[in-house]
């Protein structure tokens, strides 16, 4: 191995290192709170060499989502290529965004904990662009398969697409928050509740209601 090469493959590891750290430092302080100090801290870097990877925590951030949505866009391109019906085309993008959900618990809520944070990133952000492109495609192939539903008739006719993709994906985040939380929901609520059986039966129950 050459020194270039080798130089660019300790780069590379450096980089993914500093995004590991950046997630465990976005998990325990929150997105508005964490700071580029604490996490060249945690990365173990100065704070120089973290600026010379990121511009800032917004391209952190969203370099760390991507990474996250790349992994479920690519569950959704398997789950589109194994074919069948609109339906069972839909149960398998919900069934893999719930795998990958419960699979990577930390990594699943950093990515979507912009919903409940204050925390934003600009429109022209280092990295929006392509993180917008990701979350597109995915929805896109959810979009897709409802409508080949509608049409091969295993769906409601009377289905928007584009509305129904969004409140499959937030119904769908609300249970996996649920069930990523169970200790804290199990806590405050005033009876026993079987938080194993949430995610499965809410996909079971979704589908019922969207089929024809």
């Amino acid at each position: 191995m050459g020194v270039a090469e080798r130089r660019e493959r300790e780069k590379a590891e450096r980089r993914c290192c500093i995004l590991d750290a950046a997630e465990r430092v976005f998990l325990t302080k929150g997105l508005a709170a964490a700071t580029m100090d604490e996490i060249a801290h945690e990365a173990e870097v100065s704070k120089g060499t973290l600026y010379l990877y990121f511009k800032g925590k917004d391209e952190l951030y969203l370099t760390i989502a991507q990474r996250a949505l790349a992994e479920i866009v690519q569950l959704f391109e398997d789950a589109v290529a194994r074919g069948g019906t609109g339906l069972e085309r839909v149960e398998r993008l919900m069934r893999a965004h719930c795998s990958f959900a419960l699979e990577h618990g930390d990594r699943f809520r950093i990515a979507t904990s912009w919903i409940t944070s204050d925390y934003s990133v600009a429109d022209d952000s280092p990295g929006f662009g392509e993180y917008k492109a990701l979350a597109g495609k995915m929805f896109h192939r959810a979009i897709e398969a409802i409508e080949l539903g509608k049409s091969d008739g295993t769906l409601r006719p009377d289905l928007d697409a584009s509305r129904l993709a969004m409140q499959l994906w937030g119904s769908t985040l609300g249970v996996l928050m649920l069930k990523l939380n169970a200790p804290e929901v199990a806590r405050r609520m005033p009876q026993p509740i079987d938080v194993e059986s949430l995610v499965p039966t809410f996909v079971d129950l979704a589908l019922l209601a969207i089929k024809r």
